[in-house]
Order: C-alpha cells, then sequence, then structure tokens
C-alpha cells in the first residue's frame, strides 16, 4: 500500500456514493481524498479519475502487474492486440492471487457503477506539468480487459512520465488533459495545442522514447 495521497475526482454521482467510493479505495489507497467536479450540463455524465504519481501506483500495482504480465507473455505466441485477447484468461489463471490488488480495484469500481445504475467512465492518472494531467480510460465491462489494461498502464507508467517531459521540453502547450494510449509497441500521446486549437499525436516507444515525430491529428 502506499502512504502518498491519491486524488480521486468524481462526478455526476451522489455524496453518499463519493464517500462509498473513496471508503473502498482507501484499502488500496489510504490517504486518498475525493473532490466533486461541478457539471452544468442537464444530464452530465458520471465519471471518477484516479489521480496518483508514478511511484503510487508502482507501489500498489507493480507487484500484481509483474505477475500478470509475466505469465501472459507464457502464453503468448505474438505480441497482437487479439493474441493478448485470447491468453489474458490464462494468464489470470495462472497468476492467482498475486494479482488481487488489480482485480480488487476492479472491483470496487463496478461495485460503483452498479450501484448509480448508469453509464460510468472511469479514467487512472498521473500529474503532468502545469494544470494538466495525462491518463487512460478502462472500460467496466469485462475484468480481464480491465486487468490487462492496468498491468500495461502500472509497467509503462516510469514512460508516460518521461514522454510527457519530451512534451514539455518540446514546448507544447495542452488546452485540456493529455490522453494516453497504450499501444502494442509503447503509449501515444494527444492533446489540443493551444496556440493552434489544433490536436496532435505523439507516437513513443514503452521507454517514453519517440518513436515518430508529432503529427496533427486527422
Amino acid at each position: 500500500m502506499s502512504s502518498r495521497t491519491v486524488h480521486v475526482r468524481c462526478a455526476g454521482i451522489s455524496q453518499k456514493d463519493e464517500q462509498r467510493l473513496l471508503t473502498d479505495l482507501r484499502e488500496l489507497f489510504p490517504k486518498a481524498a475525493s473532490s466533486s467536479v461541478l457539471q452544468f450540463s442537464a444530464d452530465p455524465p458520471s465519471w471518477v479519475q484516479v489521480l496518483a504519481d508514478g511511484p503510487t501506483w508502482t507501489a500498489v500495482f507493480i507487484i500484481a502487474a509483474t505477475a500478470y504480465l509475466a505469465q501472459l507473455g507464457k502464453h503468448m505466441a505474438d505480441s497482437t492486440w487479439e493474441a493478448r485477447k485470447k491468453a489474458r484468461p490464462m494468464a489470470i489463471r495462472a497468476a492467482g492471487t498475486a494479482i488481487e490488488a488489480l482485480q480488487r480495484l476492479y472491483s470496487i469500481l463496478r461495485a460503483q457503477r452498479l450501484r448509480i445504475g448508469r453509464k460510468f467512465s472511469v479514467g487512472m492518472a498521473l500529474p503532468a506539468y502545469g494544470q494538466w494531467d495525462v491518463g487512460i480510460h478502462l472500460s467496466l465491462d469485462d475484468e480481464d480487459q480491465f486487468v490487462d489494461e492496468m498491468a500495461i498502464f502500472v509497467s509503462r507508467v516510469d514512460g508516460i512520465v518521461h514522454a510527457v517531459r519530451v512534451l514539455q521540453t518540446a514546448g507544447c502547450v495542452p488546452i485540456l488533459s493529455i490522453g494516453c494510449t497504450l499501444t502494442v509497441r509503447g503509449i501515444q500521446l494527444t492533446w489540443v495545442e493551444r496556440d493552434e486549437n489544433v490536436p496532435y499525436e505523439w507516437d513513443f516507444d514503452e521507454e517514453g522514447i519517440p518513436a515518430a515525430p508529432r503529427t496533427r491529428r486527422p
């Protein structure tokens, strides 16, 4: 468990549900704190974002992520997403109790979605620079997929942090948060550049080293 502060941003859920979610998440993040995001739309979406720094993500989940990914490697003939989909149930069974932390996170978030009874999106994020953060979105429809994506995220945390530093050094100034997509070979960061109001993407390898020049998104 981590003693570092973790920030849980909640939107579109009641104060009672927010408090219950926070209590449950403190099993994994003892110093977690929450805040409500005010939304003004007539039918605001429901979502939660867990924001923590790199050392916190690894302290809580690196054992589970490493155990799962090690088993996954034993059951994969190649590195495509389709191969991962086929292999992950076997990897999860083989990893056994070693991946309980990832499964517990899924069950906490899944229970929250069931409590509110409507669409509920989930994000995991790292602080970036300035007022921005960088993170991934996860589906709660399939536990195996959630475990797989969280394990990849945790294993690439240092690479994501490095990639964000490259963005900052390059003078990129996002309007909003920086999006992160986990690819077969690494990381893709996406953002809208403030001065141009144009979306960009930049591909990096797993270590956060640029794999290609940044480009405007179609």
